[in-house]
């Protein structure tokens, strides 16, 4: 990361801004990010800079996406429907039948089911 980081550096702002096309205020936060590596990336020491600019790229992509924060899980409900399209034969809804059934006699776990309504 120091060696992307030097990399960045001796780049002129209005350089890399038209190089990769990006505003001044990613280009901030990029360097902002490789001076508190820590803070942002998970390191691993085997990377290899052999080709700065795919990595810049995937740097820009990673700071250009913006981030949906979620309170809670939605049940599903009919967001699912590939499986409502499934044509089989009649020895084939046999089976399934006869696995739904073993698999209901298992019973289901209320206490997933109770976590899941409490969200």
């Amino acid at each position: 990361m120091d060696i992307l980081r030097s990399y960045i550096n001796c780049i002129p702002d209005v350089v890399f801004l038209v190089k990769y096309e990006i505003k001044p205020s990613v280009l901030r936060d990029i360097k902002n990010s490789l001076e508190n590596q820590d803070k942002y990336y998970d390191i691993n020491d085997a990377i290899v800079l052999g080709k700065p600019d795919l990595i810049i790229r995937r740097l820009i992509d990673h700071h250009l996406t913006k981030m949906e924060h979620l309170h809670k899980f939605k049940l599903l409900e009919n967001e699912i429907i590939h499986f409502k399209h499934i044509t089989v034969s009649k020895d084939e809804a046999k089976d399934i039948k006869d696995i739904i059934e073993r698999v209901k006699k298992h019973g289901k776990s209320k206490s997933y089911e109770e976590k899941i309504e409490k969200g």
